[in-house]
């Protein structure tokens, strides 16, 4: 689902989009949504028995996002939207992954959310977080902005 400028996206037909795949027999383990117009589209998908919620993608997220592509743990196809988003985002001030101006994380941003996901979900109880990335991505002293990570162009396995 993508916004022109003289179409703005829907969230009637991503409901429904979102509802097909229920319906014909895929379990939905989850379903977030920033927070730009959400509550409807939360309250809906939930009375129709999807586990719906917001989410904030935070550094963490992205963190267990490049530790599982590094780790060979996501097996993904060669997107050139998601390759080209994650090859552009920048860490900021360590704490923060931002997109440089006149570019998108949006599927980087779905990618990393479903990640931290199935991280949360495969620990015992599923109460903990999964830990929170440490250290410091590239540049030297002083630097501001880092490249956040480059993800390698051919599919990774699961393993």
């Amino acid at each position: 689902f993508k916004a022109s400028p003289t179409r703005e996206i829907q969230f009637d037909e991503v409901r429904e989009f979102i509802l097909h795949f229920k319906n014909v027999g895929f379990h939905i383990e989850k379903c977030t949504f920033d927070h730009f117009n959400s509550i409807d589209s939360i309250q809906i998908l939930t009375n129709r028995g999807i586990n719906a919620d917001v989410l904030s993608i935070q550094m963490s997220a992205y963190a267990t996002m490049k530790d599982m592509i590094y780790q060979g743990r996501l097996d993904y196809y060669n997107h050139k939207g998601f390759l080209k988003e994650c090859q552009r985002l920048e860490l900021k001030k360590g704490v923060s992954v931002e997109k440089p101006r006149n570019s998108t994380k949006d599927l980087s941003d779905c990618v990393a959310g479903v990640c931290y996901h199935m991280a949360e979900s495969l620990l015992p109880g599923n109460k903990k977080r999964p830990r929170r990335f440490e250290g410091r991505v590239g540049g030297g002293v002083g630097t501001r902005r880092t490249s956040l990570f480059t993800v390698p162009q051919e599919r990774k396995s699961i393993g």
